[in-house]
């Protein structure tokens, strides 16, 4: 399962860094008479912050579990790639730290990109970059602020670095990727009251999500009739990917987590729970790339142009008769 989990981490995170790069590359097309709104800065941010999220995904490949040890539960949190890097317990506790407010803060660009489409469409406001910069500070803000308790003061030096290690030898746990080497930082379950920041992340952002689908739904059902047909279209294919990006984080990463959670809270043990959680987490940036790049029509068009010029480029290069200069030489 574990290997598996690796796999599936390295491929998301390689696929997700090529179509997030694609998908900013698209950037100047969608700008209209030289700016963009506070929308379209938003929309491509995300892309951005898949992006770099990926990166960390795979630099960052983290294990999490809830363990038993000596008859107290613990949570652990274990770096997979970092176990032959000799760093100290706080340095270590502060790239956890480093891992959740890159997840944390990819989770809350999700729903502000959508609360921003529902604002400019239904409400008729005017974003700007101002209303940007503000937003993504506000979101940077209140992630720092979630992990900061746990990650910089919760995590406990006393409790045996190799916890996970000790664990899988009691119940006869085979892991490939744990060894004698393996250190984690971990915190009891009884400081567990850092979960209910957690539980009201992911309600306060499902929610969110879902109150701008239902009131962009209603919208399109009241005022479709007097659309363009171009208008009409464009609105729908939003509204469609709205309703996947509700979807999506909703079942790969706020369900999951949440679920995990309350693992926490009930000191129930999970070996894989946790890893499983961040790894289908970690398929968000991709599927959320892959909504935009083929669901709006014209961002199929841009690439489908740019694919023709690639191919007849190749093409010519192909058919294109090279010249043969020959020499004769008199003695």
């Amino acid at each position: 399962m574990v290997n598996l989990l690796t796999i599936v981490n390295f491929a998301a995170g390689a696929i997700s860094i090529l179509l997030n790069l694609i998908a900013l590359s698209l950037y100047p097309s969608f700008i209209e008479k030289g700016k963009a709104n506070g929308y379209l800065l938003m929309t491509f941010f995300q892309f951005l912050s898949d992006f770099v999220f990926s990166i960390v995904g795979v630099v960052f490949r983290m294990e999490l579990a809830i363990l038993d040890h000596k008859g107290k539960t613990y949570v652990t949190y274990y770096l997979v790639y970092w176990d032959g890097v000799n760093i100290s317990f706080n340095l270590y506790s502060f790239l956890v730290f480093v891992y959740f407010i890159f997840y944390y803060l990819n989770l809350t660009i999700v729903t502000s990109a959508v609360v921003c489409r529902y604002l400019l469409i239904v409400k008729k406001v005017n974003l700007n970059q101002w209303h940007f910069l503000s937003i993504i500070i506000f979101n940077a803000v209140c992630v720092i602020g979630l992990n900061a308790n746990f990650c910089l003061s919760g995590f406990d030096p006393s409790i045996p670095l190799d916890i996970i290690y000790q664990n899988d030898l009691l119940v006869g746990n085979n892991d490939d990727l744990i060894n004698e080497h393996s250190r984690s930082a971990s915190l009891p379950t009884g400081f567990s009251f850092f979960i209910i920041p957690y539980l009201a992340f992911f309600i306060i952002n499902f929610v969110a999500i879902l109150f701008a689908y239902v009131q962009y739904n209603s919208f399109m059902i009241k005022f479709s009739s007097v659309m363009s047909a171009s208008t009409k279209k464009v609105n729908e294919e939003y509204l469609n990917i709205i309703r996947l990006q509700l979807i999506v984080p909703l079942f790969l990463s706020f369900a999951p987590l949440f679920t995990f959670c309350w693992f926490i809270t009930l000191s129930v043990q999970a070996r894989y729970w946790g890893s499983i959680s961040l790894v289908l987490g970690s398929l968000t940036p991709t599927l959320t790339s892959i909504l935009y790049l083929g669901m709006l029509t014209k961002s199929r068009k841009i690439l489908i142009l740019r694919f023709k010029s690639i191919a007849s480029r190749f093409s010519d290069r192909i058919e294109k008769p090279v010249k043969i200069i020959t020499t004769t030489g008199h003695t």
